[in-house]
């Protein structure tokens, strides 16, 4: 019962872990590709 109980968590763990991994990979996606558009058009209004 209670190897199941920590497999369980464990599992739970790192799905959240994964998930959360995934949700800062495209946090910082949109970030570099915020700063890509911010550079460009700095450069094309220079």
């Amino acid at each position: 019962m209670v190897s199941i109980c920590a497999t369980r968590t464990l599992l739970e763990v790192q799905s959240a872990v994964s998930r959360q991994r995934s949700v800062v990979s495209g946090q910082w996606s949109a970030i570099s590709l915020f700063y890509s558009k911010a550079i460009r058009c700095s450069l094309a209004n220079a």
